[in-house]
């Protein structure tokens, strides 16, 4: 959004007007996708097998604009047009279910056309230009570049074992861990891992950094009077543009109905949420170093809505 405020890009634009290869969904060639069409879904990329196979312990083997060119070109190395793309037209806002039409590959792709217009690495670019501003000095996409980390962890549930044909590298887990260790019951620590699609998802923060730009968000793109986008485009992040979808952001409600801005996301031995209430910009940043703590999540989160709403009523007699 910083770059189509600078005209590097334009929402409605084809995102061939800015790669240096095309890319199409096969089954509508001739339909363009566009910058919006990856911000709210409607881009009809999926992830496909190479995307999860991408996962390894450790940084990206390979670089962001590599692995998207190799993945969305047709003669791509992880190119296959059956699991890349699904078999609706870009920009359906109502398209059939299953399989979701959510993309993780759709914002590692948004990276790589921030680095194009830019001239800049994603990781250079998100330091300079977001991080550095809003003073979050430990909050980075490598592994390398980060000195202390919570270990991701994972129940295993009933049933949970190692199949015919599995390696224990599969689960990405810690070197401590051993095949004897992968019992029901068992809490097992993973590697510090990351895939080259990182920008959906491998940010390495904490809640209190990124309560700083979750602020900005609230206050209209500025904090502590520095500003890293115009109080027009956060309106147009937040305006609905279909079914609850923003601009990158989900449009909820809280137990009580207040309209709430929201995003969480999950990978093995994580689970995040984040989100504020339109009414009074009161905000919430959750985070778990464990995998699907189900229930508990929920309960969590309802609870600090209500307390926020508790602790505005006690303000306001």
């Amino acid at each position: 959004m910083q770059q189509v405020e600078r005209g590097g890009l334009k929402l409605d634009s084809d995102i061939n007007d800015y790669l240096g290869f095309p890319v199409r969904n096969p089954g509508f060639p001739n339909i363009p996708i566009t910058i919006r069409h990856l911000l709210v879904h409607r881009s009809s990329i999926t992830d496909g097998s190479a995307y999860s196979d991408s996962y390894a312990c450790g940084d990206p083997a390979v670089a962001l604009g590599v692995w998207v060119k190799e993945y969305l070109k047709p003669s791509g190395k992880y190119f296959n047009a059956n699991e890349n793309f699904l078999d609706w037209a870009p920009g359906t806002l109502d398209p059939p279910t299953p399989p979701r039409a959510y993309s993780n590959v759709a914002f590692g792709l948004l990276g790589h056309l921030v680095e194009l217009v830019s001239g800049k690495e994603f990781t250079t670019y998100c330091q300079e230009e977001i991080f550095d501003v809003l003073g979050m000095k430990n909050t980075r996409w490598k592994i390398g570049d980060v000195t202390q980390h919570a270990l991701p962890h994972t129940y295993l549930d009933e049933g949970m074992k190692l199949q015919k044909g599995q390696r224990l590298s599969d689960y990405l887990v810690a070197e401590s861990v051993e095949d004897s260790d992968i019992v029901q019951g068992a809490v097992i620590p993973h590697c510090l891992y990351s895939f080259y699609n990182y920008p959906d998802g491998m940010l390495r923060t904490n809640p209190t950094e990124l309560a700083s730009f979750l602020r900005a968000c609230i206050n209209g793109g500025q904090l502590d009077g520095k500003r890293i986008l115009k109080e027009s485009t956060v309106k147009n992040i937040f305006k609905e543009q279909h079914a609850g979808q923003g601009l990158g952001w989900v449009i909820g409600s809280s137990p009580n109905g207040d309209r709430v801005f929201h995003h969480g996301g999950g990978d093995p031995g994580v689970s995040t949420f984040m989100a504020f209430r339109e009414r009074d910009g009161s905000g919430l940043i959750v985070f778990f170093n464990c995998s699907n703590p189900g229930e508990h999540e929920d309960k969590i989160i309802d609870g600090m809505l209500d307390l926020m709403t508790n602790l505005e009523n006690q303000t306001s007699r």
